[in-house]
């Protein structure tokens, strides 16, 4: 086992020239100091968490608030947050300090939050258009597959409901990287708004993990196929802290399988 200031030093030179910060790993217990070295190593090496997971599954376990907040303070001595923090103008979304400070404490607090944002019919419709080309796949036992456009056709004239049931009531994006290279979600993942809370919340400069669209259609209450596609009370845990912002694209009540 590497010796864990050396192996921080090594990561950022700058950190141990806090007090508190050697405080704080002076503190650790022996669980905490070899899963906090292990994730430090995993860091270094650039391999991502979630491809680690099993691995680092038990380690992932120690990281408590107190640890949380000690890792974050690690990355932003290596990459400082504030130049993501400030309250830089939106192409998307008005800025209120204000809002945001109360948006960010409930979050901290609660571990969610109700954005005072909403999406416009021009966001939407940008989206939809964003979308017409790019393939979607069901998890079912026959595979369907379609483009955006023809989804969305299928949803509107009602003939979707060929395609939903005991073969997957759920469409995804067959290929993220697709999604990832349109302008307007780089505009959305990169939104001054949504980076300024990411930062604020996880304590240093956040890492796009992920852009994702999915339609859900909630027809087929059997196990594997609520498991499948995500509809089952779950935990992601693919990394120390994370925040995933959730963009509802039609009206969604209790009977059209809300996030909770």
């Amino acid at each position: 086992m590497e010796n864990l200031v050396e192996l921080i030093q090594s990561f950022s030179p700058t950190f141990l020239d806090s007090d508190d910060n050697a405080r704080a790993l002076d503190a650790l217990t022996l669980g905490q100091r070899d899963a906090l070295t292990r994730v430090v190593q995993s860091e270094i090496s650039g391999h991502t968490m979630a491809m680690q997971r099993g691995a680092l599954y038990h380690d992932l376990c120690q990281f408590d608030l107190e640890l949380n907040a000690l890792f974050s303070r690690i990355i932003s001595s290596r990459i400082p947050a504030h130049s993501v923090q400030e309250p830089s103008l939106s192409g998307l979304f008005a800025r209120n300090e204000v809002i945001e400070l109360s948006e960010l404490d409930e979050l901290r607090t609660k571990g969610y939050r109700l954005s005072h944002h909403e999406f416009t019919q021009a966001m939407r419709s940008e989206v939809f258009e964003q979308i017409a080309d790019c393939q979607f796949v069901n998890r079912g036992i026959f595979s369907v597959e379609m483009n955006g456009a023809e989804l969305l056709r299928h949803m509107q004239n009602g003939s979707i409901e060929k395609y939903i049931g005991a073969n997957g009531d759920t469409f995804w994006i067959k290929d993220q990287n697709d999604l990832a290279q349109k302008a307007f979600f780089q505009k959305l993942a990169f939104d001054p708004y949504i980076l300024s809370i990411a930062a604020s919340y996880l304590g240093c400069v956040p890492i796009h993990v992920q852009t994702n669209i999915w339609f859900s259609f909630p027809t087929f209450q059997e196990k594997n196929n609520l498991s499948t596609n995500a509809q089952m009370f779950h935990q992601d845990k693919e990394f120390i802290k994370f925040i995933k912002l959730f963009i509802y694209l039609s009206d969604v009540g209790e009977e059209n399988g809300p996030h909770v």
